[in-house]
């Protein structure tokens, strides 16, 4: 997590730290907390063929220990960024089904062996979205500050993912902010916005053709996110790409970056809201968890 930075430097400037000639003085001490509730239900059926596994949490994890690589609005301050922390998932579903189809024993030989004895597999995963932290400049060298509230709607009406959902309206830069620590800080609360949800569904089919007495083949098929969902990361939530000090433009407040044909056009970021990666792809995976659909099948000698 990020540290307490007892030498700050104006986030616009560089400058102005307290003690000159020095760079960062992170402060190494317990003064960061978090709390986490949750209620958790489970059930569990087997019955028969069918064996059934089903997990629920709801749960609201609230801290002040803002990521390694983001910065605290306040850095001599952790109690102002407080709020929902950036693992805070409020609902949380998965199940597991797996039924073992008839033997057809009494059918022939062949039809015994090519369509008797198969296994299905069903996992499913569902979840609300993460947080989203909403700040006058994204990116990872970006200004932590959060932005002012104007008191406009922050959802876009008939918005959907992953096209922008967000009205960049809802926000300005504090017109006092001028990067001085602690100075112009926004009303937005940390974590405040929230990115999509995620849902998958999984599915195998499995079957053992024995061999001998103690020598079984095991064909397995695997379709990962079997209704090929979509599942993206997290939303862009900076509203500007530069700013200046003092702040002389009107909402968002954003620095000024003239056009041919605007010379009053502000450096607002263009892609505010929008989300442009799945999950899969912000975490490398290749593989399962956030990926398009999958076919996987595979041969397994058990003995």
């Amino acid at each position: 997590f990020a540290a307490l930075n007892l030498n700050p430097a104006n986030v616009l400037t560089q400058s102005g730290r307290p003690f000159s000639g020095f760079a960062n003085e992170n402060l190494d001490a317990d003064v960061l907390n978090s709390s986490y509730h949750a209620l958790q239900v489970q059930v569990r059926h087997n019955s028969g063929r069918l064996n059934l596994e089903a997990n629920y949490t709801w749960s609201h994890e609230i801290d002040d220990m803002v990521n390694v690589f983001g910065g605290f609005s306040n850095p001599t301050n952790p109690t102002f960024d407080r709020g929902p922390g950036d693992w805070d998932i409020r609902h949380n579903f998965t199940a597991s089904v797996l039924y073992s189809l008839p033997d057809l024993k009494k059918a022939n030989s062949l039809v015994r062996k090519v369509f008797g004895g198969w296994q299905t597999g069903n996992i499913v995963q569902a979840r609300t979205g993460g947080t989203a932290n909403p700040q006058l400049e994204s990116g990872f060298f970006g200004i932590p500050v959060r932005p002012e509230l104007t008191g406009q709607s922050i959802r876009l009406p008939n918005a959907s993912w992953p096209s922008s959902s967000y009205n960049i309206g809802a926000y300005e830069v504090n017109p006092s902010f001028d990067g001085s620590p602690g100075v112009g800080l926004g009303n937005a609360g940390r974590n405040s916005l929230r990115a999509p949800g995620f849902f998958q569904w999984d599915f195998s089919l499995i079957k053992n053709f024995p061999v001998r007495e103690k020598i079984s083949v095991q064909f397995r098929a695997d379709i990962f996110n079997i209704f090929n969902h979509p599942n993206f990361g997290n939303p862009d939530v900076g509203i500007c790409t530069a700013i200046s000090a003092p702040v002389t433009t009107p909402a968002p407040g954003c620095a000024l970056q003239p056009t041919p044909t605007d010379p009053n056009h502000q450096a607002f970021n263009p892609n505010f809201g929008r989300i442009g990666q799945t999950i899969a792809s912000a975490n490398n995976s290749l593989v399962g968890t956030g990926t398009a659909r999958q076919e996987q099948f595979s041969l397994k000698i058990i003995f």
